[in-house]
């Protein structure tokens, strides 16, 4: 019994010291770097219906003691059908700097896998939207979640 005390007691201490790490960052740059977009308008323009695919790739670049950074990039694909040639391939890439307390290599990890894709799907949606609505096309609103069927994480 004292075996798993101890074992839940790590536990505790584990997710006590990621939700302050959690409440101490900070985002200080969310940057666009790189935006590449591709659409085959007349196929675009006569499409019914669509088939929205989103993915989030992310990695730790840098790793300090009060800062850390990251790359994130988001892709972006529509067809007519799951197997079909994409009518839309969007790819944005975006690097961001936190500042906080508590950063270790396992808290920035746990937290590129959860909680990020909360902070730059925003950004994400915004972008496209206004991408495609520049394009006089129309527009491509994307959920406001990054959860759902076809808007995957990592």
């Amino acid at each position: 019994m004292a075996t798993k005390t101890v074992a839940a007691a790590r536990v505790g201490r584990k997710a006590d010291n990621y939700s302050r790490f959690l409440a101490s960052i900070d985002p200080i740059i969310i940057a666009l770097v790189q935006e590449t977009f591709r659409i085959d308008r007349e196929r675009y323009l006569k499409s019914e219906r669509e088939v929205l695919r989103a993915r989030i790739e992310s990695k730790l670049v840098k790793l300090g003691k009060d800062a850390f950074d990251i790359r994130t990039s988001l892709i972006l694909t529509a067809t007519t059908a799951p197997a079909a040639k994409p009518l839309i391939d969007f790819r944005a890439v975006y690097d961001l700097h936190f500042h906080g307390s508590g950063i270790t290599e396992a808290t920035v990890k746990r937290f590129v896998t959860s909680e990020l894709r909360i902070v730059i799907w925003p950004y994400f949606r915004e972008l496209v939207n206004n991408a495609t609505a520049r394009m006089h096309v129309p527009p491509i609103i994307l959920p406001v979640s990054s959860r759902g069927e076809g808007f995957g994480g990592e």
